[in-house]
């Protein structure tokens, strides 16, 4: 069986070359502002670059496996085939038994292996600037719909959690009424840049207008996501208050069996809501 008509090598391929080519077209367009942005997308790249290696050498491995088992199955056919004149159904049946089972662990992992590509992809997709914030660098709400899209596929054919939180900066008027908007740019990439750097890989991390982001969790549950947004939460209070005094509230949602993208959206900026009117930060 040749490996190559899965199309797996060639996708690691242009992976790579379309990162390459978006790589160096942000840096010739955006120059030394968007260098630290820079790195962490390239960081973020190679990430994505080992995990569609290891789908490809997992697959791999498993269709060679697979071909050894084939291989046997033929080998066995053919010698009851030779060794008389006719084959019973019970030796058939024994023989279709033996080679069912890898053949449905092949299928399986094949399909694990798609939904992962299919991941990746939405990565891959955040990289292109269509899909990219202007001011921040992060995703853009084009972005984050297509992770969503992606999450819930998932969620439907795994019954995997996921989760999302909205992150929402304090006060954020009263510091472009006082400050004025320059400064109230400068504070939104602080905190863009702070939580595109705290938030874990495999997370999404979007502008989703104003002062507000979303980030999505894969495969996190509501306690996870409590972690990690109270975690992100003492990182932005502690690191982005250099240029004035910044805290974010946040609102977290776990995804439900009757949940679309709407309704998980509205539970976690009504978690929001509460809290803002709970104190803030």
């Amino acid at each position: 069986m040749d490996f190559s008509i899965t199309g797996l090598p060639h996708l690691v391929a242009l992976a790579s070359i379309a990162l390459l080519g978006y790589m160096l077209g942000r840096r010739r367009s955006r120059g030394s502002i968007q260098e630290q942005q820079s790195q962490r997308e390239i960081a973020r790249a190679q990430a994505v670059a080992q995990q569609l290696d290891r789908i490809s050498t997992s697959v791999r491995s498993q269709l060679a496996r697979h071909e050894s088992n084939v291989k046997r199955f033929k080998d066995r056919i053919r010698r009851l085939s030779n060794n008389s004149e006719s084959i019973s159904s019970s030796e058939l049946c024994s023989e279709a038994e033996r080679i069912l089972q890898p053949t449905m662990e092949l299928l399986t992992h094949i399909s694990s292996a798609y939904d992962a590509l299919q991941l990746q992809t939405n990565h891959l997709r955040t990289f292109a600037e269509a899909r990219t914030d202007p001011l921040t660098g992060l995703c853009n709400r084009r972005a984050l719909e297509e992770a969503l899209s992606g999450e819930f596929a998932r969620r439907n054919r795994y019954s995997e959690y996921f989760s999302i939180a909205i992150i929402d900066i304090d006060q954020f008027k009263k510091i472009n009424d006082t400050q004025g908007h320059l400064m109230g740019d400068r504070i939104i990439k602080s905190v863009a840049e702070e939580l595109d750097r705290e938030a874990r890989e495999s997370d999404i991390v979007a502008r989703f207008g104003g002062e507000e982001f979303v980030i999505v969790m894969p495969q996190t549950d509501l306690a996870g996501a409590a972690i990690s947004a109270e975690r992100l939460r003492k990182k932005i209070a502690a690191n982005c208050s250099h240029l004035a005094p910044v805290t974010v509230s946040m609102g977290i949602a776990t995804v439900n069996d009757d949940d679309d993208a709407e309704g998980l959206m509205t539970r976690a900026d009504e978690a929001l809501y509460q809290a803002k009117n709970d104190g803030r930060n």
